[in-house]
């Protein structure tokens, strides 16, 4: 990468102890070079270092080195909303993910995943002036956010590792294999 280790070093503290990382210099600056233009069109160059950031970012994120929304992890799991399906007992056990993309390695781990998917779905969800509509209903859940450095989150968890983790994986990334 063109980033030096003591700037990823650097970026690495603040990933871990700033809520609202992704508004970060150091962190625009990566994102804007990596992933969205100013345009908002996304690059297609540097496609090696890209992946080497998403390595990266992706093994901090498996160590819990990601400060990711606190309120979420206490219980609520955005997959129990009344409406969304009968719950997870009564949700068919998925046995088998196929990830399927024309122009993502076959050797992605699901960490790598969850880091690309965190960072070009759900970031950009908290980078916005005004508060996306997601933004809207995390803070309607959990009114102790209101005026609040809000940190990414999903939503969603699974079971990995042995510890519950949030997922940012998007769901066209996924075919449920039943």
């Amino acid at each position: 990468m063109s980033h030096s280790v003591e700037q990823l070093s650097a970026l690495a503290v603040t990933l871990k102890s700033r809520p609202d990382w992704y508004n970060d210099p150091e962190f625009l600056a990566l994102y804007r070079e990596y992933f969205v233009q100013g345009d908002g069109s996304e690059t297609t160059d540097n496609r090696t270092e890209k992946w080497e950031l998403v390595t990266w970012f992706a093994g901090l994120l498996a160590q819990g080195l990601i400060y990711l929304n606190n309120a979420v992890k206490n219980g609520y799991n955005d997959d129990d909303r009344k409406g969304k399906y009968e719950g997870p007992e009564k949700a068919a056990l998925v046995d088998t993910i196929v990830v399927h993309h024309t122009t993502t390695d076959e050797t992605l781990t699901l960490w790598q995943l969850d880091a690309i998917s965190l960072l070009r779905l759900y970031v950009p969800l908290f980078m916005t002036e005004k508060p996306s509509s997601f933004v809207k209903f995390l803070v309607q859940v959990h009114p102790e956010l209101q005026n609040q450095p809000l940190a990414p989150a999903s939503g969603h968890f699974m079971q990995r590792e042995g510890r519950k983790v949030q997922t940012f994986v998007g769901y066209h990334y996924l075919i449920w294999v039943l």
